[in-house]
């Protein structure tokens, strides 16, 4: 029994002298510029890192959607020191067929835990959007009033498509390069809605009644207005995760899953995280592995993607 004993203390041992622990600084490479939500979240898991003793550093690397940023973790060196902030544009690049995405979702990726997830929402201007979702949606369905609607994002696009084939009407919508510019236009009336995630600069516009929020294209609940409320289905997210390049060793997947955990669950940054608008993941779901969401995303997008892309 002594010699049993010792040897598991020994391989507890041993394996804790072996373990995978970052000894210089790590890269976060970020594909959207600062002040984007997913800048926002990269800076808040960066800072948690750092306080944990392991100093992350943002490299913020925007163009093609995203696809620059991931293509160039896709051809890293697996060890450990280089991860992506993915988010969902890594997922709609492959949809939409962006020729710059010349990554595979799988093969060129270890991807890890997912960090959260916020639904999109939709933003009216209050000046020019009278009524509430319900009025919008029946005035879309008899043609008594059109609007025209803005997306930044390739999920945002994606969502006015399924509302769209709901409503069984054509939908004016108008893409932007970047959302600050599809905020102005809403403030400014120039548009009339806009889909998107949840950000402080739209939620400050709400605030001083400026805008307001229609709906949330979250499943319905009794607390809050969702479209599927009224159009059953129509759910929409963006989700945020960590990716490391593909076949990185075991040691260091163990290590950044646990370092994920860790640090959702410590309270100041789970304050932060959910601050920025962002749902924690279940962790006894598999959809809190950030693989399983890109997978379940893809089958529920791939059968629109075609209808979506501009012919």
């Amino acid at each position: 029994m002594t010699k049993l004993l010792l040897t598991i203390i020994l391989a507890i041992t041993m394996s804790s002298v072996y373990a995978w622990t970052p000894t210089k600084n790590i890269t976060m490479i970020v594909g959207q510029p600062p002040g984007s939500s997913v800048d926002t979240t990269a800076r808040i898991i960066a800072e948690s890192f750092t306080q944990q003793g392991y100093t992350t550093i943002i490299m913020n690397q925007p163009g093609a959607s995203g696809a620059i940023a991931y293509n160039r973790v896709a051809k890293s060196d697996p060890n450990g020191y280089t991860l992506s902030l993915t988010s969902t544009s890594f997922l709609f690049n492959k949809l939409i067929k962006n020729p710059a995405a010349t990554y595979d979702l799988f093969k060129d990726f270890t991807h890890l835990k997912l960090i959260g997830s916020t639904a999109s929402r939709l933003y009216a201007n209050s000046t020019t959007v009278t009524g509430d979702m319900n009025q919008v949606i029946n005035d879309i369905k008899t043609g008594r009033k059109k609007y025209t609607w803005a997306h930044a994002s390739s999920v945002a696009q994606f969502t006015i498509k399924l509302i769209e084939e709901q409503v069984k009407q054509p939908i004016t919508n108008i893409p932007y390069n970047g959302t600050t510019y599809a905020i102005n236009d809403l403030v400014a009336g120039r548009v009339d809605i806009m889909v998107n995630s949840r950000t402080p600069t739209l939620n400050g516009f709400v605030n001083t009644g400026k805008l307001k929020l229609l709906a949330i294209a979250s499943p319905k609940t009794a607390q809050q207005t969702t479209v599927d409320r009224y159009l059953p289905g129509v759910t929409a997210h963006s989700w945020y995760g960590l990716s490391l390049p593909a076949n990185a060793p075991d040691d260091i997947v163990t290590f950044y899953n646990n370092l994920i955990t860790k640090t959702i669950n410590t309270i100041d940054t789970k304050a932060k995280l959910e601050t920025a608008g962002l749902q924690l993941p279940d962790q006894h779901s598999t959809l809190s592995n950030l693989a399983s969401v890109i997978d379940h995303d893809s089958l529920k997008y791939l059968p629109i993607a075609d209808r979506v892309i501009p012919k």
